[in-house]
């Protein structure tokens, strides 16, 4: 039979007994839980959804990072580049088909004399 009032030996897989865990004591006291790993989706979502600054004609305005992207994307379709407007239309392609909305699509004609007419394509 084992002897409870013997004294307490410290050494190896014996820690000492005022720094042994008490009873209904947390091994976390500062409660600090350990966080999910994100999917992809949300990473890049909490990437999109990051506010930034850009310079637009000299004036300096904050945009969400998926809209300065989308500007970007804009500005080089407008000069001419056959891949941005690749790029766009994938978008267009992806929103379409996961929204399942359809918005009305306009083609813009220019007409000589300066003036625009808008026409919806069906």
């Amino acid at each position: 039979m084992i002897d409870r009032k013997a004294p307490y030996e410290v050494g190896y897989k014996r820690p000492p007994k005022h720094t042994q865990w008490q009873k209904c004591q947390c091994g976390n006291p500062k409660r600090q839980h350990k966080h999910a790993v994100k999917g992809t989706v949300e990473l890049i979502d909490q990437a999109f959804a990051k506010e930034i600054d850009i310079v637009e004609n000299g004036a300096s305005r904050r945009v969400y990072v998926f809209e300065a992207i989308l500007l970007q994307i804009c500005s080089k379709e407008l000069v001419g580049h056959k891949r941005a407007t690749n790029v766009r239309l994938l978008y267009q392609d992806f929103i379409e088909s996961h929204s399942g909305k359809r918005e009305p699509e306009f083609i813009i004609e220019h007409i000589p004399g300066g003036t625009a007419a808008r026409r919806s394509e069906k």
